[in-house]
């Protein structure tokens, strides 16, 4: 299983690695921001995408109505995993197909909750 990490914290996504790969997730791409976030993924669909909402050049609300414009991409399930805490935002985020919200700092735990019930979904369909 494929998964993308786009967040323009490098330090943010060696944590998210490290605890997708608790989860036997290896195979991770990554990008520093949304504009490469998609063109990333035009390229190489992956199964699952972990998207932070506060980037340069294309936020995370950007890219999920990018995603959910594309045939080819629309049913990727993404978790959303940001320090936002505006309601409106998250909403937003949510209405636009997000499968869950993570606000950073997460523990470990609800992190994990969050990617097991995305994975749970996706075999289940």
């Amino acid at each position: 299983m494929k998964t993308m990490l786009i967040d323009d914290s490098t330090i943010m996504r060696l944590m998210l690695k490290k605890l997708l790969r608790q989860h036997d997730l290896t195979d991770i791409e990554e990008a520093g921001n949304g504009l490469e976030g998609i063109e990333i993924l035009k390229n190489k669909p992956v199964d699952l995408i972990l998207l932070d909402l506060h980037m340069p050049d294309l936020d995370g609300l950007g890219v999920l109505r990018i995603l959910k414009n594309d045939d080819n991409l629309k049913d990727i399930p993404v978790i959303i995993v940001s320090s936002e805490s505006e309601k409106e935002k998250i909403s937003e985020g949510m209405k636009l197909g997000a499968a869950s919200y993570v606000r950073k700092p997460f523990r470990d735990e609800e992190f994990k909750n969050a990617v097991s019930q995305a994975l749970h979904e996706m075999t289940s369909e």
